[in-house]
């Protein structure tokens, strides 16, 4: 079983490495010794370069008996901001920063939930196949470090992203495709107060175009939103220049296309009307997944939660992970609860228990691996 209070130090030694996407390079470091101390061969690709970060993503292999399935466990190393100045706090069972940073739970916990719930499960004796920890850069900022990976390095084995919050051992069946839009709209300056006739008000026409859209939920399936605009110099100069950033999600891939088609029309429409020109880019960032619940990666995972006594939660997610692009390089990747809340804010925490319980969701996946190579081998064979 696991040790609570070597996992519990690990944890917060890790949320207190900072590790702001594109400068994980401490936070890589000290997992790296972590995963060689185990026995663990390391490699560190050059992912990083790709988005002009520090560090690549750790793909660690520890070869075991043939037979038992292999299998990789996942989890991101970057967070959204620093947690160089954290003051953890353990109070009635929950673990937060004191307020003023990140507490980093995202996605420390589901580094240190791998490590002990392997290093666990090693010293258990217990026989186990190939084992892999991809843990992975930028991930925060776009999911840079998985669509940048190395795939031939990974095991041919299915994949557990340890990077959703609660309820723990909870399991995501599916998470939606995404794209991204960059709309810049050129109008024409012109004093605000003498002439603004003279002049096409480019901020006016993003305005129109944006009020031309439903944002928000679209449907049970696809969102959108706009989510950044900018423009003009000065209050009394008519803005020639004005860029809107916006996105949209889907789990239906016509309905996502429909939906970026629509908005960029809203937009083409608005600068017909005011005389402005447009330049536009929309982007396909990742695309999206699916499983159900009796496919074998999610009935691993079922096994493993049942032999602590827990019932798995399952969600459709709204967001993207690491593992929509392992899904789309063809391997079989879930991302499992960890038991994390309040996440990209400093009210972020998570239950003591739940780390435990997180770290036992590791050693059970293990365990079951190896109980279905027994199944296997003790099922009847007919000769004829």
């Amino acid at each position: 079983m696991i040790n609570k209070k070597r996992l519990l130090e690990e944890f917060l030694e890790l949320c207190s490495i900072p590790s702001v996407s594109g400068s994980e390079r401490k936070a890589a470091d000290a997992i790296k010794q972590k995963l060689s101390d185990m026995g663990f061969e390391v490699y560190e690709d050059n992912a990083g370069e790709s988005f002009g970060g520090d560090t690549g993503n750790i793909i660690a292999t520890l070869k075991g008996e043939e037979g038992i399935e292999p299998v990789i466990f996942s989890a991101h190393m970057d967070s959204v901001e620093s947690t160089e100045a954290l003051k953890p706090v353990l109070e009635n069972g929950v673990i937060r920063s004191d307020g003023t940073t990140i507490l980093g739970a995202d996605d420390k916990t589901g580094i240190a939930v791998s490590l002990e719930g392997i290093r666990s499960y090693l010293e258990s004796g217990k026989p186990r196949g190939d084992i892999q920890c991809v843990f992975t850069v930028g991930e925060e900022n776009g999911l840079n470090g998985s669509s940048n990976i190395d795939i031939s390095r990974l095991l041919d084995g299915n994949m557990y992203v340890m990077d959703s919050g609660s309820p723990v051992c909870s399991i995501v069946l599916a998470a939606p495709s995404h794209k991204t839009m960059t709309f810049e709209i050129k109008g024409k300056a012109s004093h605000a107060g003498m002439a603004p006739e003279n002049g096409v008000n480019s901020i006016a026409c993003a305005a129109r175009a944006i009020n031309g859209i439903r944002w928000g939920r679209v449907d049970e399936e696809t969102t959108c939103n706009a989510g950044v605009i900018s423009g003009g110099k000065a209050r009394n100069i008519v803005p020639d220049y004005c860029r809107v950033l916006a996105e949209a999600r889907s789990h239906d891939k016509d309905k996502l296309e429909a939906l970026a088609a629509s908005i960029t029309e809203s937009f083409r429409n608005a600068c017909r009307e005011f005389g402005a020109e447009l330049e536009y880019r929309v982007e396909d960032e990742y695309v999206s997944f699916r499983f159900a619940i009796d496919d074998p990666v999610c009935q691993t995972a079922v096994r493993a939660a049942e032999k602590l006594g827990i019932t798995p939660e399952t969600e459709i997610s709204g967001g993207g992970f690491d593992a929509n692009f392992f899904n789309a390089k063809g391997i079989p990747a879930v991302a499992l609860g960890t038991g994390y809340e309040n996440c990209h804010t400093h009210g972020e925490q998570i239950r003591e228990e739940d780390l435990y319980t997180s770290a036992m969701h590791v050693f059970c996946i293990l365990e079951v691996l190896y109980e279905q190579r027994e199944d296997k081998q003790d099922s009847p064979s007919f000769g004829f």
